[in-house]
């Protein structure tokens, strides 16, 4: 006699096939449709995704291990170990990073290109595509930024985007620069950005002095509807960890005073002014025709710079000049020319500068001739004046390719015969 099938039997197998395709549509199907869907949202902006998993979690979608790119190239990369989607359905309306790590490279031009057409695509996305997103914490790094052997690294970053709100904010903390003969430790660094009532960028960056000094270095930028001011206020500022390629030249002790003012228009017309003044400065000696000049331990640059004429971002420097300490008083180098910052302001950043020194006496200025020979010469017997003048020519991220030139047009003259006497009298043989 057959058995009937137990129907207790039967609904358990029914519930565990429905538990099945349940298990399976949320844990296979549910997350390779999330994850599609992340891919073409990245795609829609511009990005490219690489992950490692994709997990769904009823109103969170999260991912791991992903890289995100640039579709123009990889001048841009962003690393997160895990990727947190707040979720409706099966549609994002929030992005957490708990950590994200960002490596940027090249200089500001470049990375600005990297990352232009990103924004555009973003900005011409539906409201509603457009999601509001959180940094928690983690790192950025910028190679290059001025060429070779510079960086800028910030061991701590937060940032937010609100896309309502038309705001996007960054704290970037921890920063330390470096560049080809400095290196600087202390920096943080804000940044907000809106474009609600137009656009308008504020930046605030500082510099705390080094270990066991007590300077500090400002900057205070703002561009609104195209037009820049920046402020830049240095008091004190040790350059201890300073270490240059140029022999003689020491900055171990050196301090720095700065007040810096520059603003461009939005048609790019460019001026500036500032003083800088570094003291505690060993510099090496300058040679001018058969003797040396000691050059002394201050120096001082201030600047007037006016916008030139049918070249927008380049100004024109109409009253410049760099202070030296010369045989105890102050001579003064001329400086003319002129700076291009591109016609946006981002680049590059070209230098045309003319200096000119002198004539100054050389029986005031003469140091060191050097050897034996110097026991036996007064200043006296130096004579004529100096005067010369040079040229920098060049690309400002790229300091060690600067090209530069000296003429000497006027050097010292040694009158020999005067003292020679007296020398061989005093010499042992």
């Amino acid at each position: 006699m057959r058995r009937k099938p137990n129907r207790a039997v039967a609904v358990g197998v029914v519930l565990a096939v429905v538990v099945l395709v349940a298990a399976i549509v949320l844990f296979v199907v549910v997350p390779r449709v999330v994850a599609a869907k992340i891919e073409a949202a990245a795609s829609r902006r511009a990005l490219t995704i690489a992950y490692g998993s994709a997990a769904y979690r009823f109103t969170r979608a999260e991912v791991r291990d992903a890289t995100i790119t640039p579709k123009t190239g990889k001048r841009v990369t962003l690393r997160a170990p895990l990727i947190d989607a707040r979720i409706h359905g099966l549609s994002p309306t929030w992005i957490l990073f708990p950590r994200l790590d960002a490596t940027v490279s090249g200089g500001l031009d470049e990375v600005v290109a990297a990352i232009d057409p990103v924004r555009k695509a973003d900005e011409a996305l539906p409201p509603a595509e457009r999601l509001p997103i959180d940094v928690q914490g983690g790192t950025f790094t910028w190679k290059e930024p001025f060429g070779d052997e510079s960086s800028i690294v910030f061991g701590d970053m937060r940032a937010s985007v609100r896309p309502a709100e038309a705001l996007v904010t960054a704290t970037l903390r921890k920063g330390r620069m470096t560049l080809p003969h400095l290196a600087l430790d202390g920096l943080s660094v804000d940044v907000k950005r809106s474009t609600k009532a137009g656009e308008r960028l504020d930046l605030r960056a500082s510099l705390g002095g080094l270990a066991g000094e007590d300077g500090h270095a400002r900057i205070d930028a703002h561009r609104v509807e195209g037009e820049t001011t920046l402020d830049v206020d240095v008091e004190q500022f040790g350059l201890s960890n300073a270490s240059p390629k140029l022999q003689g030249l020491d900055l171990s002790l050196s301090v720095v005073d700065a007040t810096v003012h520059a603003e461009r228009s939005a048609e790019g017309a460019v001026r500036s002014n500032g003083k800088l003044a570094i003291t505690k400065l060993r510099l090496p000696p300058v040679k001018v025709g058969p003797v040396s000049v000691a050059v002394g331990g201050t120096v001082r640059v201030s600047w007037k710079g006016t916008p030139k004429k049918g070249a927008p971002g380049t100004m024109l420097i109409d009253d410049g000049k760099v202070e030296v300490v010369l045989g105890g008083r102050a001579r003064v180098v001329k400086i003319t020319g002129e700076i291009a910052l591109g016609e946006t302001g981002e680049g590059p950043y070209l230098v045309k500068i003319d200096w000119e020194a002198g004539p100054f006496p050389c029986a005031e200025i003469v140091g060191d001739v050097g050897g034996a020979l110097a026991k036996g010469l007064a200043a006296s017997t130096v004579s004529g004046t100096v005067r010369a003048r040079g040229t920098v020519r060049g690309d400002l991220s790229e300091i060690d390719d600067l090209k530069k030139s000296v003429e000497i047009l006027e050097a010292c003259k040694l009158d020999v015969g005067k003292s020679l006497g007296g020398l061989l009298d005093g010499l042992p043989f």
